[in-house]
């Protein structure tokens, strides 16, 4: 690339050199002002020289001058030795006429030491109606007759039509025409984008035209290419394929990327850099989440001929790229990974993204699969408050028209309109893996690594007790594959890998916001509950036992709890699921909630599908909060929150718990779906003394001290926890059984607004 431009005039082939006359003198038409007449001739002259027509110009600009002379309008004054002139800088020239003053003003007071462009400027204004127009047609349009001398200027003159087309045909751009599939159209405006921008003389004579006479580029377009202005509009904007390419933008400016790709003549210009190299690690499709009918159907689809479009969605982390990989390389396919950072440094990088990714897919990538990873910003055609997006033409005919098998990977399909998810051809979604998955897949990858069975299934049990994701397993098998693995090493290997897997489960999410196992001390006996809590766990394990037994789908198990604080709500929820071998998932408003319209949905949502793919119990803690009566709601995001946990809660297979203070303000519709409903009432006088006992081991307390706590029935089990948290930081002498039953009995004449002291008085 010489400078800014690709070619000047005596670059080009003489057909195109042609092609370009005939944009000159389209434009010319409607010049009125040939001040800033310098560009003209430049290109002018540029032509004239690159065509050979030189002599056939000499030729037309006497005949002109001649004619001027007859007619009075020039008068020779070569007679005057002492006359400087106008033009010349040097001082004399050969010719010299009386109105060249004159002419000089008239063209602009252009300086030229040029005899022919002095010649040719006196042919232009020295009639009475400018003649450039004229000197243009006949020097480009009319055949040299190199038998006569002298050229006649003719009566009349009309290009042929003929000659027209002719001029219009050649192209630089025809390659990338076919390649793209581009309308005719189209690749005029393309052509004609490439020649203004890429050719130098041309590129200067446009650019003066749109500063002086106020003629916008796509009126020049329109002109060139003979098409009405509107249809140049439609055809670079929108969805449009010249758009949609990323060719030429709304203002009609070619891509540097076109421009390359057509001075090259190769196409793979426009795709530089945009595959990423792939990986040689693939793991058996057993190690994943997905289930084997999706497996199959896969599979067929893209061992068939057929373009199409599947996507793997759901949880991050969930393995969903590594399949895919894993997938095209077991059929023996080839994947590209398409390279989603390439713009990343640049202004509007998604739009050139996209654009680029078009490209891209609308050429055939034989015996491949293109992978887009991470795709939620290039798919993305509806906003989160449900508003259609100006991209959604452009993405949704790239899905449609690609003769390319894709893959597509994203976490979340909010942003995807409904009309952007129907021209899927088939759709996996991802759950979070569980802890049996997290444990098949360590064991996979971990027999690359030669290590002993002893110290192998250490690491498989660590796998299978953090909350991680399978590239949490990856970047571990990577750093011990670095790592002397000797069994001598074993206990720094073991506390290594215990350190990795937290802080990833720690950095992804977030660190554990409650304990997965009882309190030692918990006693389901002291609980006060509407129905007995030993007999709530049997029925839960009673009804999953036959659903198991009985049929391949479970059903929900759902059961609120409700009653004041620190009745034991939430411990006892931790007690069932540690009785049934799970783990619990605890979602608390602040996990829920937020200012942003659509994302409550969203979290609860991604909730439930987390505790469905770990078969975990999924608990929502003060469930009051984000699920209030309707009928007291006054937006319509809040009833929607509503909508979409009921939505939920009937789809869930798994178990739920729901905790609330306030039953009395949750919605009716809402209340009647839980299958189990128990009220925690404050404890009985024997759940009183049971954990004055367990919490004070070394004080006793009489009859009298017990009945000073026992009138009392706000007494929760959250009060002794309270209490106990507190004497950690006294002086042993100062506790005694009368304090701590004291300290009791002020808890609960706090509840009851009766004193308003906070922590210990005496």
């Amino acid at each position: 690339m010489r400078g800014r431009y690709h070619y000047a005039i005596r670059d080009l082939p003489k057909s195109l050199c042609r092609t370009i006359a005939y944009y000159f003198y389209i434009l010319c038409l409607d010049i009125e002002d040939y001040k800033h007449l310098n560009y003209c001739l430049d290109l002018y002259n540029a032509l004239v020289k690159a065509l050979n027509l030189q002599d056939h110009s000499k030729q037309i600009i006497e005949a002109i001058i001649n004619q001027h002379i007859l007619k009075k309008q020039l008068t020779p004054e070569n007679d005057k030795e002492d006359i400087k002139h106008p033009y010349s800088k040097n001082g004399r020239i050969k010719n010299y006429y009386k109105e060249d003053t004159e002419i000089h003003e008239k063209c602009g007071w252009w300086d030229t030491d040029t005899e022919d462009n002095i010649n040719l400027i006196r042919a232009i204004f020295a009639g009475k109606q400018e003649w450039f127009l004229n000197i243009i047609e006949y020097t480009f349009f009319i055949k040299p007759d190199k038998r006569k001398k002298n050229f006649t200027i003719p009566n009349d003159f009309n290009i042929n039509k003929d000659v027209i087309e002719n001029l219009k045909q050649p192209t630089f751009a025809n390659f990338l025409i076919k390649k793209l599939r581009l309308e005719k159209i189209e690749g005029e405006i393309l052509n004609f984008a490439y020649l203004y921008r890429e050719v130098s003389e041309l590129n200067r004579f446009f650019d003066n035209l749109i500063n002086q006479e106020e003629t916008g580029r796509l009126n020049i377009y329109a002109k060139c290419t003979a098409n009405p202005i509107t249809i140049i509009r439609n055809h670079i904007q929108n969805d449009t394929n010249l758009a949609a390419y990323g060719l030429i933008d709304n203002e009609g400016n070619i891509s540097v990327e076109a421009c390359n790709c057509i001075y090259d003549g190769n196409i793979n210009s426009l795709f530089f850099g945009v595959f990423q190299n792939d990986q040689k690690d693939f793991y058996p499709l057993s190690s994943f989440t997905v289930k084997e009918e999706d497996i199959k159907l896969a599979s067929r689809l893209l061992n068939s001929n057929k373009p199409l479009n599947i996507l793997l969605y759901g949880a991050p982390g969930a393995g969903k790229t590594q399949f895919a990989r894993s997938l095209i390389h077991s059929l023996n396919l080839t994947p590209l990974l398409f390279n989603n950072e390439i713009e990343m440094e640049n202004e509007n990088y998604e739009q050139k993204a996209i654009s680029r990714l078009n490209r891209m897919l609308s050429v055939q990538q034989n015996d491949s699969v293109i992978i887009v990873d991470e795709a939620e910003e290039l798919l993305k055609t509806q906003s989160l408050w449900g508003y259609t997006l100006p991209q959604k033409g452009i993405v949704n005919k790239m899905l449609e028209k690609s003769p390319n098998k894709v893959i597509w990977i994203l976490n979340y399909t909010d942003e995807l309109d409904e009309s952007t998810r129907r021209r899927f051809t088939y759709a996996i979604k991802f759950n979070e893996i569980n802890t049996t998955m997290l444990r098949n897949m360590a064991g996979v990858k971990l027999q690359k690594l030669n290590i002993g069975n002893v110290l192998q299934d250490e690491i498989i049990d660590l796998c299978g007790k953090y909350h991680v994701t399978g590239a949490s397993i990856d970047n571990m098998v990577k750093i011990l594959n670095g790592m002397d693995l000797s069994y001598k090493n074993r206990n720094q290997i073991i506390n290594d890998v215990k350190k990795l897997l937290e802080s990833n489960s720690n950095l992804i999410y977030g660190k554990k916001k409650m304990r997965d196992t009882v309190h030692d001390s918990y006693d389901l006996s002291i609980l006060n509950t509407t129905f007995p809590a030993e007999e709530i766990l049997n029925m839960v394990k009673n009804a999953r036992k036959y659903e198991e037994e009985n049929s391949n789908n479970l059903n929900g198990i759902r059961m609120l709890f409700y009653g004041l604080s620190g009745t034991g709500k939430t411990e006892f929820a931790r007690y069932i699921a540690e009785k049934l071998n799970k783990k619990i998932i605890l979602k608390r408003p602040s996990d829920i909630l937020s200012k942003w319209i659509g994302e409550n949905e969203a979290n609860i949502r991604r909730a439930f599908e987390q505790a469905e793919a770990t078969d975990d119990v999924l608990l929502f803690d003060e469930a009051d909060t984000f699920f209030a009566d309707r009928t007291n709601l006054d937006h319509s995001w809040e009833r929607s929150t509503v909508n979409e946990f009921l939505t939920q809660m009937e789809e869930f297979s798994g178990i739920l718990i729901c905790t609330t203070n306030l039953r009395q303000i949750m919605d009716p519709a809402m209340q009647r779906r839980f299958h189990i409903l128990t009220e925690f009432k404050p404890l009985d006088a024997n759940g009183i003394e049971i954990l004055l006992k367990r919490y004070f081991k070394t004080f006793d307390f009489n009859l009298d001290l017990l009945n000073q706590i026992t009138k009392y029935d706000t007494v929760t089990p959250g009060d002794f926890g309270q209490l106990a948290g507190k004497i950690r930081f006294m002086s042993k002498d100062y506790i005694s059984s009368e304090m701590i039953v004291d300290e009791l009995c002020k808890i609960q004449e706090e509840k009851e607004g009766k004193q308003k002291h906070i922590g210990f008085v005496s």
